[in-house]
């Protein structure tokens, strides 16, 4: 009997720390389903939540559970939810009064009562009935996290502890003020003051990832502004440790998804994998806030998951500026003291870049939002610039390769040069000519695609595509700009096509156009460079493609600086490419530059190759574990750069005799190469080799035989036989 009532508890528990995890509006929904049919275990789930939170969102206890079952729950629970009262010690600090309650714990204004020295405090204490190791691992682990950050702008941690009967608590420094977007609207602030708040934040913000800590929690209420006008982050109770200690498990991925739906970016909403990315997000979302003085997301109370998903996950963000503007057209208040026409531009752009629904679209850290805010109110250019067309096209190419219909990417290329067409940064005014005349020409190319002439699937979107380029090329000689925009578009639909050798001819007339017409350091020729030299690149055309990733690297450098993201990449991309043709000392030059000058993920997996290569093993697996642990943090764990650096590191722990190790990273290379392109692709053939050659390290023969018979014919159908992988794959 005594083993029945501990398995009823521990079930009790474990079903109230999911349910909390949970918004109000869901745990009915939960509950009912989890506790199939069980009146009394769900009773008692719900009386716990009814005395931690309040009550519980259409749970009817009078339909499934008796009054007197109910009060013999009641008060059998109460007694695990006493919290402490005011006038206890807990530690030597005294509860003055509640400041508020949560799901896990509440908190209490406190003072020391040991006479040591005076001080008011904040003490946050874990409430009884959370009695689950993993509530309890929970609470600890937010201690842990805030004993790490000492930052200015961030609440202090300054005390811990455990209570007589063992429930733990943190004491932290209390911050007497406003939540951040109260305290804008109150004090009637302008532009300026709002934004230097904002950077403040975010200062916070990177300074906790810089100690591997996502908020994952970032909220105008836990910004609170004290009355001389700084800023505190506040709660860091479901904060998540990027890399937790080693003899520590996890929380589970229950506890992972804890959030707030009006503040959630859409890796959390749909359980994924979760990175500074997820902050970054939500620093767009406050900035958005302060911005228009409104939330991004208008939430019904009563909203369900699937509504709340696709609120988040697929509704196009609106513009700060069009929000105020609204406001002022509808007669309500926006933000005081800021105006539709301040906001328009920069502005739009940095809070829709940081709230891209693509993690990998954002900024790569708080440290580049804060870059671009500083430098728009500095009066400087900035960073963010509206996705272009042919990105989401590429985009959209390369999720649904197969199902692809014709007719299909009309549509797409149509809406999104409608919305999003920038040819030249410095001639703004004419973007909507230029957005009108793309449209036509787009119209007039895919008028027989349109009338459903062709079939759906790849081979008709690389019709589509070629269609296109011809077109451009002939069709277009007296609109230049727009002509070397459509062929730059183009060529870089046929590099995420995998159709190299195709993209070349479109790139090099793109890159011939904006020469003649451009500044000689002008960031347009740039980044045709490097699309240019990167294809020529995998096409086989080595030496062809060393010119203009020079090129580019020298535009960046001159426009940008050496720090500059755009410099450093173009400097990895001509390293990798030095690499392939063998001059490794040239190829360590430019990437030892790009890690130096700005820490370039990418240019670490690259130098560990060119150390791989030369026989320094150790160095390069370290360096390896580097540009995991960075691409990681920034992308998320299924990122196409992740898979490309198992697929070195795999390569490397073979030639170290690893040979298990390398079957877990090369495994994990097939594994997201296939997410990502699909089974018959050149960069998949590429983790099928290194896998089969493994396989043959390893003795087994007829595996390895297999893995790379399967992808020698992908790269010869492809890149064909004269390709210079494929030759070296068929002598392996």
């Amino acid at each position: 009997e005594a083993a029945m009532e501990e398995l009823a508890r521990s079930q009790v528990d474990a079903l109230f720390a999911q349910a909390l995890d949970r918004p109000a509006a869901e745990r009915f929904e939960y509950l009912e389903s989890a506790c199939a049919g069980d009146d009394r275990l769900l009773a008692a789930v719900s009386e716990l939540l009814r005395l931690a939170d309040g009550p519980v969102a259409g749970l009817d206890r009078g339909a499934w559970c008796s009054g007197a079952l109910l009060r013999e729950l009641a008060s059998e629970l109460e007694s695990r939810f006493e919290a402490g009262a005011v006038g206890d010690l807990v530690g030597p600090w005294r509860l003055v009064r509640e400041l508020g309650r949560g799901g896990m714990g509440t908190v209490y204004l406190a003072e020391r009562a040991d006479g040591e020295y005076e001080r008011t405090v904040a003490l946050k204490l874990l409430q009884a009935g959370i009695g689950s190791e993993e509530g309890l691992q929970r609470f600890e682990q937010e201690r842990q996290i805030l004993a790490t950050l000492e930052h200015p702008n961030i609440a202090r941690l300054i005390d811990g502890g455990r209570t007589g009967d063992g429930r733990p608590y943190l004491v932290m420094e209390h911050v007497l003020g406003r939540p951040i977007d109260v305290y804008c609207e109150q004090e009637r602030l302008g532009l300026d003051a709002r934004l230097e708040l904002f950077i403040g934040v975010a200062k916070a913000v990177q300074s906790a990832h810089r100690r591997l800590v996502v908020h994952r929690d970032l909220k105008s209420s836990n910004i609170l502004v004290a009355d001389a006008g700084t800023p505190k982050l506040l709660d860091f109770g479901i904060a998540k440790l990027l890399q937790p200690a080693p003899d520590r498990e996890p929380l589970t991925q229950t506890f992972a998804r804890v959030l707030t739906p009006e503040y959630a970016s859409p890796e959390q909403v749909r359980g994924e994998a979760i990175t500074t990315a997820s902050d970054v997000y939500q620093l767009g979302l406050l900035l958005f806030e302060l911005l228009t003085g409104e939330r991004v997301h208008r939430l019904e109370a009563a909203a369900t998951p699937g509504e709340i998903e696709r609120a988040i996950c697929d509704e196009e963000t609106p513009r700060p500026s069009s929000v105020i503007a609204s406001a002022v057209a509808e007669l309500r208040t926006p933000a005081p003291a800021l105006a539709a026409r301040a906001v328009r531009g920069d502005l739009d752009n940095i809070v829709l870049r940081a709230l891209n629904k693509e993690p990998d679209r954002r900024y790569g850290s708080a440290a580049e939002l804060v870059a671009d805010v500083e430098s728009y109110r500095q009066g400087y250019p900035i960073a963010a610039r509206p996705d272009t067309v042919w990105y989401r096209v590429s985009r959209f190419v390369r999720r649904h390769r197969v199902g692809v219909s014709a007719a299909t990417l009309v549509g797409l290329l149509l809406s999104s040069y409608a919305v999003t067409v920038t040819i030249q940064q410095r001639r703004i005014q004419e973007e909507a000519d230029r957005a009108r005349e793309a449209v036509a020409f787009v119209t007039r190319i895919f008028t027989d695609f349109a009338q459903g002439k062709v079939g759906s699937g790849e081979a008709s979107a690389l019709e589509v595509v070629d269609r296109g380029a011809l077109k451009a090329g002939t069709e277009l000689t007296d609109r230049p700009d727009l002509q070397a925009a459509m062929l730059a578009g183009f060529g870089e639909l046929y590099m995420h096509l995998g159709r190299y050798d195709r993209a070349i001819p479109s790139l090099e007339a793109a890159l011939d156009i904006r020469s003649r017409r451009l500044a000689r350091f002008d960031p347009l020729i740039g980044d045709t460079a490097v699309l240019l030299g990167r294809n020529l690149h995998y096409a086989g055309r080595l030496r062809e493609g060393v010119p203009p990733l020079r090129r580019a690297r020298e535009i960046y450098r001159h426009a940008y600086g050496d720090g500059d993201d755009k410099a450093c990449q173009a400097r990895g991309h001509l390293g990798d490419l030095l690499h392939s043709l063998g001059d490794l000392p040239a190829a360590e030059v430019e990437l030892r530059a790009a890690v130096e000058n700005c820490g370039e993920p990418l240019a670490h997996r690259d130098l560990a190759n060119v150390l791989r290569d030369r026989g320094e093993l150790e160095a390069a697996l370290a360096l390896y574990s580097i540009a995991l642990e960075k691409l990681i943090a920034a992308e998320g764990d299924r990122s196409r750069h992740v898979g490309l650096t198992h697929l070195n590191w795999g390569y490397a722990l073979t030639l170290a005799g690893d040979l298990e190790g390398a079957a877990v990273a090369l495994d994990r290379t097939i594994e997201i190469e296939e997410f990502q392109y699909g089974t018959d692709h050149p960069v998949t053939a590429m983790g099928l080799r290194y896998r089969g050659q493994l396989a043959l390290a390893r003795g087994e023969t007829a595996e390895a035989e297999r893995l790379i018979r399967r992808s020698l014919s992908i790269l010869r159908g492809w890149l064909g036989d004269e390709h210079h992988l494929v030759p070296r794959h068929w002598a392996a």
